[in-house]
């Protein structure tokens, strides 16, 4: 470096670079000055390639060299940079330097920051105030910007504020804009005083300033300042607001474009950022941004907003608009009806609450402002068309049917003028604005299926000119096809037989094209336009589809044939192929033989047997009954083969496969061998799905092959299904599928497989040496219910009197079992014959064992169910003569109860109501907490059933004692139907809602923590009874998040104190409803007070931080941008969970929550930083970037769950819209 050379300088500090970038290179600290001053002097070389890489050494350098150095080298290049003599490359390589050790400069070192912030920031304010060099005080705006960006609360917030407030009135432009920036850093971490002062300046500001780019640049501050700060402007909004209207309407400023720009630039932000403060001025921003997103004044043409227009006029219109069109460089008014467009987005994705208001005010103005003749705001109107609809899709998901009728309504008066439109500007000759267009569409279908029917001719021209080749580009031709696919599924069929001879030639074009993202659609769009030119039954069309049946086949079936095609294009001809076979293949019987021997090949191969699988499936299960006899046995084989596959998509696809040919075409002679020996494998509780499959798959070829498959089943599948029912994980489907095998079992073949044989072989699991599981028994009780039920009457009443004969004698397992199976039995059948049953359920009650007692009491319940004159007069006598039964016999009353929710269990529970009710209210206030829970349930269920009875009573106890009130509560919890359909009982239970809720306010806490899981419950299961009174309730809600000291209860335990937080449960179970309500009823709630709220729980208890977390992943997911608004409240809690670290004396059980606690945490900085605009807010940004990202351990382990996360959102497929039948596509 020392060198006069140029060259051989430019080469040794290249060299210098590389060695400074390996992380083994340390500086000799007597080379370190020597090195540091040569670098520096050689800033004021002449020579630029020597300057830059000069530059590039100092960030590099300073990482490796002493504090005292690095302080040097920023006093060096400060000086060139402020000083009267240096010429203007050198300020500007200076600063370049200054910005590259201020990068470099370690955030922990408290050395250099206090550095920085102490020396290096007041010479640049004193510069921004002294100097009289404009570019001068942008460099120093531009390094004071990277300082408060890496330093932030560090720096003299009030020195720099005094400094740059003035300078927001210069006249040089790129300085005003780096105050902006500057001032939007500050607004961050500035204490409340001086941000109060900071906000009063710029409003005496625009009130004052005469000159229109000093008025523009006071509204880009408050702009920046809400985008960084939103949740702190919002108090100011009642005088920001009203100001920046005025100058949106203000006459003297009619001509400047740019202020209105900025005025709704403004808007848009504050709107997104600050959407609760903003509520009050809404309506105003709204009609402005309406009235301003028409304005136009150098372009003259008629608003017909409200003259309904067919397609000819449309036509004419567009042809207007051809004539008229004209380009104008001095015309700006296109960038604020852009700004107006984009702050109706903005109202739009914010204010979901408003929709009906949107529906009935915007809607009507974005469909009139289709034909904008500026592309880029014509784009941004549809995209906030687009918008509209998704928030109309988000809100009918969640909304009461009323509310969604009214929705439906207000958007089916748009549609016909929408498409109208629309369909004009698919004749465009711009390729974006018909990408936008097909958006609009597309969304438009997914959320009113059948709504362009009438409009489907309209809609044909633009449709074919976007898939003409010459004409579009080929995103254009996808888009083009995938739209015309979802409106082929999405309407009904008739209303394409006209068209269809049109667009079936673009179509078969589009499935031969050479660019394989055009293929693949197309043959979706081919396979959908077989699925419509043939509907299923019971539709007969008059439509004659016979013509396009070979031009379809031929099509796809070239493709089926290629070999060397993208795997995109195998799997779509494969399922291309299967439909137009599935649907058509009636007409193609001469051509099968060769496209099943192809379908075959495909079925062997590696790489799209998957698909094939599925295709053979849907081939299967068309009513055509396509001949499969040429590569039936060879699918059988294959088929069977899968079945030892690891791949876990590919046994199930086979299995359901095998099921369904099995179903239409009956199991051949070899079935059984082939097949049966690898189901064995798969029946098993190592997956329960599989094993569901697998053992229905048993069942269909039992059926079909009869005593065929007796010796396969009884050989492989028998001991498989004893194991499998003996296993504690046996639930669900997969149960309910075991017990129909049993029952199927009974009647295959009775010489072979016995009935006392599968009854012994049930029965013995109690009897052998390994201990069979608790929950077990229940599964082999229904086992043998199964197989009684399935037999004759004799054999099951033998079974039946041999259980009451040897109950006795039995040990507690036998009698376990014995008892679980006389319950199931009962449910299914009278057993009110056997004379010495009652007798001996009521001497089992008495027995030793608690669960002995309790299957008992099971048993009770069910066997009245199967006789319900005989036994439930005596079960209620029971409970009334029997205290030290009644738990029991209310458990029995409540297995009663719960089995007689049918029409005709009514009729018979009917008689008895005035005598439950009685039974039940009397224990109602027992101070047994088992018999209140047991008590509620079947108050709950009474309810179901007779709603007019029971709420009217409930409704009295509100204002009963505290365990009155609670077992109330708790009941109503179980008057809530499950079924997601609107239930008779709901209506009657909506009005004691309300008095429910009151309860929250309830001094006990029994009856709050009843309140709110009944709460919980209604939100989740019927969200529709609680959502009109949810905001009323909400503040109780809340209350009950905070911790009440005076439920801590400090416990003396002798050598260390226990503290006992007996309000956990209730604040957790209030956090457990924050969550539920953000699935449904999110609309009902403000964002701000909650995640005010939810920050509160990030400090708390270990499962509420936990909560909190899943809450957080939850509102970034569904309301993004209104938890960016409150985003710097959640950092600081982040922040301590993510930097908390284990006690050395914390067990492995402790060590492990944490890391789980931090996870959470991380995944919930992910799911944040995963919302457009995230990068928008500093406080955010800087720790993702600082904390997270700057902490080696913390990344990887963030960079993990971001990937976790990525792929669980790959891993569930987009839903596909579909016409009722239609097969899914196999990929």
């Amino acid at each position: 470096m020392a060198q006069k050379d140029k060259d051989f300088q430019y080469m040794a500090i290249a060299d210098l670079l590389a060695e400074l970038e390996k992380e083994s290179f340390k500086l000799d600290p007597a080379v370190e000055s020597r090195v540091v001053a040569g670098l520096l002097g050689l800033l004021n070389t002449s020579s630029n390639n020597v300057q830059e890489q000069a530059v590039k050494c100092l960030g590099p350098l300073a990482r490796k060299v002493k504090e005292t150095t690095v302080q040097e080298m920023i006093d060096s290049l400060t000086e060139n940079l402020l000083s009267e003599k240096s010429s203007e490359e050198l300020r500007d390589i200076s600063s370049m330097g200054l910005k590259a050790v201020i990068a470099a400069v370690p955030a922990d070192s408290n050395v250099q920051c206090g550095f920085l912030h102490k020396r290096l920031t007041p010479k640049l304010i004193q510069c921004l105030q002294q100097q009289s060099q404009m570019d001068v005080k942008v460099y120093c705006l531009d390094l004071i910007i990277d300082v408060l960006t890496r330093l932030g609360r560090q720096v003299n917030h009030d020195a720099v504020q005094k400094a740059v407030l003035p300078l927001l009135m210069s006249n040089l432009s790129p300085l005003r804009k780096r105050c902006i920036t500057c001032i939007g850093l500050l607004a961050v971490s500035d204490p409340d005083p001086l941000f109060s002062q900071l906000l009063e300046f710029l409003l005496k500001g625009i009130d004052s300033a005469s000159r229109a780019d000093h008025i523009r640049t006071f509204i880009q501050c408050i702009s920046t300042i809400g985008g960084a700060v939103g949740y702190r402007v919002g108090k100011y909004l009642n005088a920001i607001v009203p100001m920046i209207v005025k100058y949106c309407g203000n006459p003297k400023f009619d001509q400047d474009d740019e202020l209105r720009e900025n005025c709704f630039q403004a808007f848009e932000v504050l709107a997104m950022r600050c959407t609760k403060e903003m509520t009050p001025h809404i309506d105003s921003v709204m009609s402005l941004a309406l009235k301003f997103i028409k304005y136009d004044p150098n372009y003259a043409a008629d608003d017909d907003e409200n003259e309904e227009m067919d397609v000819d006029e449309a036509a004419e219109d567009e042809e207007e608009e051809e004539a008229g069109d004209y380009s104008d460089d001095d015309d700006m008014s296109w960038k604020v009806r852009r700004s107006s467009t984009k702050c109706l987005c903005a109202i739009i994705t914010t204010r979901i609450d408003l929709l009906h208001t949107l529906y009935q005010k915007v809607g009507p103005v974005l469909i009139s402002r289709f034909r904008e003749r500026e592309e880029n705001v014509k784009v941004d109107v549809f995209r906030a068309f687009t918008d509209l609809l998704r928030q109309t899709a988000i809100s009918n998901k969640r909304s009461s049917s009323n509310f969604v009728n009214t929705t439906n309504e207000l958007l089916g008066a748009l549609i016909p003028k929408a498409v109208a439109r629309i369909t004009a500007q698919l004749r465009e000759k711009s390729a974006k604005t018909r990408l936008a267009a097909f958006a609009v569409l597309k969304e438009l279908v997914a959320v009113a299926p059948g709504c362009m029917s009438a409009r489907v001719s309209d809609l044909v021209p633009g449709l074919v000119f976007s898939l003409r080749e010459k004409a579009a580009n080929s995103s254009l031709r996808v888009e083009a096809l995938a739209f015309l696919r979802l409106l082929l599924a999405s309407h009904p069929p008739e209303v394409f037989f006209p068209h269809v001879a049109t667009l079936a030639p673009h179509v078969l074009k589009a499935m031969g094209d050479p660019y394989y993202r055009i293929a693949a659609e197309g043959l979706r769009a081919g396979a959908q336009l077989a699925l419509t030119i043939r509907p299923a039954a019971p539709f007969t069309p008059s439509f004659e589809f016979r013509p396009h049946v070979p031009g379809l086949y031929n099509a796809a079936l070239g493709q089926l044939r290629a070999q060397d095609i993208d795997q995109e294009v195998k799997e779509c001809a494969l399922y291309c192929v299967g439909t137009i076979i599935a649907v058509l293949g009636d007409e193609l019987r001469a051509d099968l033989p060769a496209c099943l021997a192809l379908l075959l090949d495909r079925l062997r191969n590696e790489i799209t047997r998957l698909t094939a699988v599925k295709v053979l499936a849907t081939i299967a299960a068309s009513e055509l009954k396509v001949d499969l006899s040429p590569i039936l046995p060879d699918a059988f084989a294959e088929l069977a083969s899968f079945l030892r596959k690891s791949n876990r998509q590919l046994r199930q696809s086979s299995l359901l496969t095998l099921g369904t040919l099995v179903e239409q075409y009956g199991a051949p002679s070899t079935l059984s061998v082939q097949v049966l020996p690898e189901l064995s494998a798969l029946v098993s509780d190592a997956d329960l799905f599989l094993s569901h499959l697998a053992l229905l798959l048993c069942v269909q070829v039992m059926r079909s092959a009869g005593a065929a498959a007796t010796p396969a089943v009884q050989e492989r599948i028998v001991p498989q299904a004893f194991e499998l029912v003996k296993s504690p994980l046996l639930q669900g489907v997969a149960l309910t599928t075991l017990l129909l095998f049993f029952s199927e079992l009974v009647s295959l073949n009775p010489k072979v497989i016995t009935f006392e044989f599968l009854i012994d072989n049930l029965l013995s699991m109690t009897k052998q040496k390994d201990a069979l599981n608790k929950q077990a028994y229940t599964s082999v009780a229904q086992g043998v219910a199964a197989v009684c039920t399935s037999a004759k009457p004799s054999q099951r009443d033998t079974v039946v009197s041999k259980f009451i004969k040897e109950f006795p004698k039995a040990k507690d397992d036998g009698k376990l079992l014995s008892l679980l199976a006389i319950g199931e039995i009962g449910r299914r059948a009278d057993l009110s014959h056997h004379e010495t049953l009652h007798a001996l359920l009521m001497l089992a009650l008495e027995q030793p064992s608690e669960e002995v007692k309790h299957a008992a009491s099971f048993a009770l319940g069910n066997v009245t169910v199967g006789s319900m004159e005989k036994y439930l007069p005596m079960v209620l006598q029971e409970i009334t003569a029997h205290a030290q039964r009644q738990y029991l016999l209310l458990h029995s009353l409540r297995e009663i109860i719960i089995r007689q929710s049918s029409v005709e269990g009514q009729r018979l529970l009917q008689p008895y109501l005035p005598s439950i009710l009685t039974l039940l209210f009397t224990h109602c206030e027992s101070t047994e907490e088992g018999t209140r829970n047991v008590v509620a349930e079947c108050l709950g269920k009474m309810s179901l059933l007779a709603p007019q009875d029971v709420l009217p009573i409930l409704d009295e106890k509100f204002a009963g004692s505290t365990f009155a009130r609670a077992t109330a509560v708790t009941a109503v919890k179980y008057a809530v139907s499950e079924s997601p359909t609107p239930a008779a009982s709901d209506t009657q239970l909506q009005p004691h809602m309300p008095r429910v809720l009151r309860l929250l306010q309830d001094p006990e806490p029994l009856v709050r923590r009843s309140v709110l899981l009944t709460l919980n419950y209604t939100a989740h299961h019927k969200p529709d009874l609680i959502r009109d009174i949810l905001p009323e309730f909400l503040p109780s809600l809340y209350a009950e998040t905070k911790v009440r000291p005076e439920l801590i209860k400090e416990m003396d335990l002798g050598p260390f104190k226990h503290k006992d937080d007996q309000g956990l449960d209730i604040r957790k179970n209030a956090y457990e409803c924050m969550y539920t309500f953000l699935d449904t009823a999110i609309d009902r709630i403000d964002i701000q007070t909650f995640v005010q709220h939810i920050a509160q729980g990030m400090s708390d208890h270990y499962d509420i931080k936990m909560l909190t977390h899943l809450m957080l992943i939850r509102l970034a997911n569904t309301a993004g941008a209104a938890l960016l608004e409150g985003v710097d409240r959640l950092v600081e809690p982040l922040r301590e969970t993510i930097t908390s670290k284990v006690n050395d004396t914390d067990v492995k059980q402790e060590a492990d929550r944490h890391e789980e606690l931090v996870r959470s945490a991380l995944r919930a900085v992910a799911a944040i930083a995963r919302i457009p605009s995230a990068e928008c807010v500093p406080s955010f940004r800087d720790f993702v970037r600082n904390v997270v990202l700057g902490t080696p351990a913390f990344a990887e382990r963030y960079r993990e769950v971001s990937r976790e996360e990525l792929a669980a959102g790959a891993a569930a497929p987009a839903a596909e819209l579909a016409a009722p039948g239609t097969p899914t596509p196999p990929y």
